[in-house]
C-alpha cells in the first residue's frame, strides 16, 4: 500500500471530486478538490501536494495547459500529475505531456488507487 500523501484532484465534476475525495481519504490520504481549473496552478504552488489528479478537460483551461504550466515553474516541475478523463484518446495525449499515469473515466476505485499507488512510487513526474 502506498504511503499517505496530499493529493489535489482537479475536475469540474463535483460529484465525482467527493466521491474520488472518499476513496482516497479511506486509503488515508489528505484531499483537496478543486472544481475550478485556474486555482490549480496557485493551490499546486502553495500546497506542494505530493499527486495532481486532473482532468484533460476543464471549465476555462485545459489539463494541458495545466500540466505545462506546472512543468515550466520550478516549484511545482517535479509533483507527479495524472490524467483522470473521459477523452478518447487519453492514453496517446498523456504520452506528449509529462504524467506519470492516465485512467480512463469511467473508472474503479481499484484502479483509481493502482494509479495513486504508481504514482506515489514514481516520486516525480
Amino acid at each position: 500500500m502506498s504511503p499517505v500523501a496530499k493529493i489535489l484532484f482537479v475536475n469540474d465534476e463535483q460529484d465525482l471530486g467527493e466521491l474520488v475525495r472518499m476513496l482516497l481519504e479511506d486509503r488515508g490520504h489528505d484531499v483537496q478538490v478543486l472544481i475550478d481549473a485556474s486555482r490549480a496552478l496557485e493551490v499546486t504552488r502553495r500546497e506542494q501536494p505530493d499527486l495532481v489528479i486532473l482532468d484533460w478537460i476543464l471549465d476555462v483551461v485545459t489539463g494541458e495547459a495545466v500540466i505545462r504550466q506546472l512543468r515550466s515553474d520550478p516549484q511545482t516541475a517535479r509533483i507527479p500529475i495524472a490524467l483522470a478523463s473521459a477523452i478518447v484518446d487519453l492514453r496517446r495525449r498523456a504520452e506528449h505531456v509529462d504524467v506519470c499515469a492516465a485512467l480512463s473515466k469511467p473508472y474503479t476505485g481499484d484502479e483509481l488507487h493502482r494509479i495513486v499507488e504508481l504514482a506515489l512510487e514514481s516520486g516525480t513526474g
